[in-house]
């Protein structure tokens, strides 16, 4: 049942809900700030509707490992208060893609959206997108000592539409070379075998992009493979592997309509200074500005995050914990 928010407030002033805090956030760190978040939410709330009853949601962000820019091909990556919670994850992702590609003209596929909403580490499968193939990965990154970071290089997404539209398009171009609407339909050997009429015509970018989309499917079973057998060290080969195809191949870390203008790279440059063989790096999520991603030995974690901050500014440097839960109701 909904509850008031002043009363909702004091409950979470008096700490009563730190161990609902603590199921959701994992990270013992982040709890006093979760605490205040809510509170300041709630005091938001009020300032601009009154004391009311309330309901609170919650849903996290998501970070990719593998299977960049293969969402809208088909390929491999990874409502409560309206429909009583009887709408699944799946059909919640749907809908969130549809509002994204139909109102706000951004053709994204639907990696982001499932990440969201189903929660946890999970390996997904686009080959049916009306039916995608979600499978949990069991997997604790505490247990091979090492950190996710995430680090927000500022620079701006504005008017970078263009350049994420051309992803999709361009392998479309090369999957309607071979009478097929996406590249997950295509016979990965009739590719290669066709691959120079396919370059006479669409040119070396779409190639080189499609060619990005038939490995990295590839490499994301890969890598499911090395987290169930815990095989630590063969993931992290796979993480890097991925983000290199994506900078060369599917060039996706900086615009070239911007080419002084390459913070992601900066930040991927000072990653293998700093980490060396220790740790990896890559491109996170569309690419071509924002952050980067970086699996991390615990013991080192504070030198680079001090690192990249100095370049990036302070708070720039997020160290992560994957929670279990997607989208749900809090309270």
């Amino acid at each position: 049942m909904p509850s008031n928010t002043k009363l909702l407030k004091e409950e979470f002033k008096k700490g009563n809900y730190q161990e609902l805090l603590r199921d959701i956030y994992v990270d013992e760190n982040v709890l006093e700030y979760q605490r205040e978040r809510y509170i300041k939410a709630l005091e938001r709330f009020e300032t601009l509707y009154g004391e009311k009853e309330v309901e609170i949601y919650s849903a996290p962000g998501r970070s990719e490992v593998g299977g960049n820019h293969t969402d809208h091909q088909y390929g491999n990556v990874f409502s409560g208060l309206y429909n009583d919670m009887k709408i699944d994850e799946v059909l919640i992702a749907q809908v969130g893609q549809y509002a994204e590609n139909v109102f706000f003209g951004k053709p994204c596929g639907l990696m982001d959206q499932m990440a969201s909403a189903v929660g946890g580490l999970i390996n997904i499968d686009f080959k049916d997108p009306k039916k995608p193939m979600v499978k949990q990965v069991n997997v604790d990154f505490e247990a091979y000592g090492h950190s996710l970071c995430i680090v927000d290089t500022k620079g701006s997404h504005a008017d970078l539409t263009d350049d994420y539209a051309a992803i999709p398009e361009e392998m479309k171009q090369v999957a309607n070379f071979f009478e097929e609407d996406v590249l997950r339909k295509v016979d990965k050997n009739d590719f290669y075998l066709n691959l120079p009429k396919v370059r006479e015509i669409l040119g070396d970018r779409a190639v080189l992009r499609a060619m990005h989309l038939f490995e990295e499917n590839k490499r994301v079973d890969e890598q499911v493979e090395a987290l169930e057998k815990g095989d630590f060290e063969t993931f992290k080969k796979l993480v890097k592997a991925s983000g290199d195809s994506s900078f060369k191949y599917l060039q996706n870390v900086y615009s070239n309509h911007e080419i002084n203008n390459q913070s992601m790279s900066i930040g991927l440059a000072i990653s293998d200074v700093v980490l060396g063989n220790k740790g990896v790096s890559r491109v996170h999520g569309g690419g071509f500005a924002g952050t980067i991603q970086a699996f991390i030995p615990n013991d080192i974690v504070g030198m680079y995050k001090e690192t990249v901050e100095n370049v990036f500014g302070e708070g720039t440097c997020h160290i992560l914990k994957v929670r279990k839960y997607g989208g749900m109701k809090v309270l």
